[in-house]
C-alpha cells in the first residue's frame, strides 16, 4: 500500500485538529484504581470539553466571555459524559481544585471551570502586548529536550512547525 495513501486514510479518520494529553491523565485512566480512575476521567473530559480559542458563549440565554481552556456548561452534562453520579464529579472537581489543577466559578445555572495551565500543557505561545513572545512555554522546552535525547515523546510529528494544526 502505498504510504502517502495510507496518512491520507489516517488523517480522514482520525480529522485535523488534536489535542494533547498529559501521559499522567492516560496513566491514572489505565493503570489507577478507585479515585485516581475516577479524576483522571473527568480531566480528559474537561480536556475535551474545554474551548480552544477565546469567544462569546451563549448559555441559559446570556452571553458570556469564555477563554481558551474553559467549559461553561452544566455540570450534569460533564457528569453524563464522565459516565458518574453528579455526587462523585463533584468531589473529583474539589480534589482538582484543592490541587489547584482547575478553577471554578458558579455562573447562574451553570459552572466555569479553567483549566490551570492550558496553554503549556497544550504548546500554545502567548503574544505579549503586539510583540511575539519569544520564549518557550515549558511544555515545549521539556518536548525538545526528550526529543534531542530519543526519548518516547513525539507528539509534534505530525503537526507543523509552531506546534499547532494537523496533519500535512
Amino acid at each position: 500500500m502505498d504510504v502517502n495513501l495510507s496518512k491520507k486514510k489516517v488523517a480522514g479518520f482520525l480529522g485535523q485538529s488534536y489535542v494533547l494529553i498529559p501521559r499522567k491523565v492516560l496513566e491514572m485512566l489505565f493503570h489507577g484504581k478507585g479515585r485516581d480512575r475516577s479524576v483522571g476521567m473527568v480531566y480528559l473530559a474537561l480536556f475535551s470539553e474545554v474551548f480552544f480559542k477565546d469567544g462569546q458563549v451563549y448559555f441559559n440565554n446570556r452571553c458570556y466571555t469564555c477563554k481558551r481552556g474553559e467549559y461553561i456548561g452544566l455540570r450534569e452534562n460533564l457528569a453524563k459524559s464522565c459516565e458518574m453520579s453528579l455526587t462523585t464529579l463533584d468531589r473529583n472537581l474539589v480534589w482538582l481544585k484543592e490541587r489547584e489543577l482547575i478553577g471554578m466559578k458558579r455562573l447562574n445555572g451553570g459552572v466555569c471551570i479553567s483549566l490551570c495551565g492550558y496553554d503549556s500543557i497544550m504548546g500554545i505561545r502567548r503574544k505579549e502586548a503586539g510583540k511575539d513572545a519569544p520564549e518557550q512555554s515549558a511544555f515545549l522546552a521539556l518536548e525538545e529536550a526528550e526529543r534531542r535525547m530519543g526519548g518516547r515523546s513525539m507528539q509534534f510529528d505530525c503537526c507543523t512547525a509552531d506546534g499547532e494544526g494537523g496533519l500535512q
